[in-house]
């Protein structure tokens, strides 16, 4: 994935509207390279910030219903001690 976002930026900075650059003017084809790369980072910046969004809004939504994933049984780990300590005091 990563290297298919390099080609993507490598030929969208070659087929940038403008002078053709020559092989030797490599200061020109790297600031076009990171022009490039600036776009596509604030393009992955802004689609986080939508994720975190979404996210938030589905925890709020989830915290609103009744669900038994929060609650917890306390009878069970109680009575497993008091077995322990059952078998413990009869040995």
């Amino acid at each position: 994935m990563l290297l298919h976002l390099l080609e993507q930026v490598t030929k969208e900075a070659t087929e940038v509207k403008g002078p053709k650059i020559e092989g030797g003017d490599e200061e020109k084809m790297v600031a076009r390279l990171e022009e490039r790369l600036r776009h596509h980072n604030g393009l992955l910046d802004a689609r986080t910030k939508e994720c975190e969004v979404e996210l938030e809004k589905e925890e709020k939504e989830s915290k609103a219903k009744i669900t038994s994933e929060g609650i917890h049984d306390g009878f069970d780990s109680g009575v497993s001690r008091l077995v322990l300590r059952f078998f413990a005091s009869s040995s």
